[in-house]
């Protein structure tokens, strides 16, 4: 008999607790994938175990490296991160975006800048997630020129912006603005 490929729309308790297991443990069964309007819910149930010796072992040393940093230093500071990838694509075509899209952008890139400081700050010793922090990039003079210049949720003083259109450069991440003279 032909295995049944299942996808899963919705990633709640309900989808956590009885469809995907009982999907899993179905021996007819595949789950194909996962949706969510929340993408990291759908990549959060999307994972599985690996029997790689070698995976476990990175993704353990990942783990115990991370839980000491977070002994040491804390919880990273992860506020103001929201998905964005919506507002950079429509951008990324040309379009304009809203005061609230703005500031969610200046959100993260400031919990970027601030995450990568959190995580190659004043330590001297090497980590195996080291890797993860210098990879983030941020832009402070668009975060701080973003923060500055929206006073509320639907206003943008004109006297200290000239930037309306946000335009995304070669890579994610690497804002520029345009002038809408």
């Amino acid at each position: 008999m032909d295995t049944l490929r299942v996808g899963i729309i919705g990633c709640g308790q309900i989808c956590r607790v009885r469809h995907a297991p009982e999907y899993s443990e179905n021996p007819r069964c595949q789950i194909a994938g996962f949706y969510d309007v929340d993408p990291a819910r759908a990549q959060a149930m999307a994972l599985r175990p690996s029997g790689d010796r070698a995976v476990v072992a990175t993704r353990l040393g990942e783990t115990s490296a991370a839980a000491s940093m977070m002994v040491v230093k804390g919880s990273p500071p992860f506020s103001g991160v929201k998905d964005v990838r919506a507002a950079l694509q429509r951008a990324d075509m040309g379009g304009a975006l809203n005061t609230r899209e703005l500031l969610d952008i200046a959100g993260v890139l400031q919990a970027a800048r601030c995450v990568r400081s959190y995580g190659t700050g004043e330590r001297q010793d090497k980590t195996s997630i080291d890797y993860l922090f210098s990879a983030l990039q941020a832009n402070r003079f668009l975060e701080e020129k973003i923060f500055t210049s929206i006073t509320g949720e639907d206003e943008i003083e004109r006297t200290k912006i000239d930037v309306y259109v946000v335009k995304i450069g070669g890579s994610w991440g690497v804002l520029d603005y345009i002038s809408a003279d």
